[in-house]
Formats: C-alpha cells, sequence, structure tokens
C-alpha cells in the first residue's frame, strides 16, 4: 500500500523510493531536516565596493564611478536576495548511517515525505 507519492518519491510500508535510491523503512533510524543558509559575505562585499564608487563617483563628479557603483551596488543585492535557499532531509539508517536523501527547495515538501516515512515506521 502507499502512503505518499509526489514528485518521484514514493513511500509504502516496506519502503522508501527516492530517485537514484531505496531505503527500507526497517532499517530507517530517524529522519532529520536541514537548511543552508543565504550566503551573504559576497554580495555584501560587492554591495560595499559599488557603493563606494557610487561616492567616489558623486565626489569627482564622474559618470562613470557613480553608474558602475550603482550597478554593483543593485546586483550584490540581487544577488542576495534571489539565492535559493536548499532544504535537505537527512535519513539516519542501521547500514549505512545518516544520509542525505532529499534536496528541496520547498520545505514542505520534505516535512510531507518525513511524516509519511514517521507513518510507515509506526505502522510496522
Amino acid at each position: 500500500m502507499t502512503i505518499f507519492s509526489e514528485n518521484g518519491v514514493s513511500v509504502t510500508e516496506t519502503a522508501v523510493s527516492i530517485p537514484g535510491q531505496a531505503l527500507r523503512i526497517n532499517d530507517i533510524r530517524a529522519v532529520r531536516i536541514g537548511a543552508d543558509k543565504r550566503g551573504i559575505v559576497l554580495p555584501v562585499c560587492i554591495s560595499i565596493v559599488g557603493l563606494i564608487l557610487f561616492v567616489i563617483g558623486f565626489v569627482r563628479a564622474s559618470g562613470a564611478f557613480w553608474v558602475t557603483g550603482l550597478m554593483l551596488a543593485v546586483v550584490g543585492w540581487l544577488g542576495w536576495w534571489t539565492q535559493d535557499t536548499k532544504h535537505r532531509m537527512y535519513v539516519e539508517t542501521a547500514s549505512k548511517g545518516e544520509i542525505e536523501a532529499l534536496v528541496s527547495s520547498d520545505p514542505r515538501f520534505l516535512e510531507r515525505v518525513a511524516a509519511a516515512i514517521a507513518t510507515a515506521r509506526a505502522a510496522q
């Protein structure tokens, strides 16, 4: 009986089928969901350099400096704002230890998979 089937991931009472791997339910000890943090160092550095060039452009009355500075400041901000946060589901198994099972940008999808795995483990 299939408990969950979505986006190529299916959970039955005996196994979890994830693209590229299959896990037995009775081998799973725990499920953990983690999230990668957005990288902030590079976008902030780009924005700071842009703001410095922007100020230099106004002080020297140079359009080349302030246009370049404004563009770099905007690119730095957009670089941070458009980053996708990746959510990862780790499964601890008796045979393989902790493995990364799924990566998704939708944390609710991973929560549904983890809930289906918990339901299948409770059924055994």
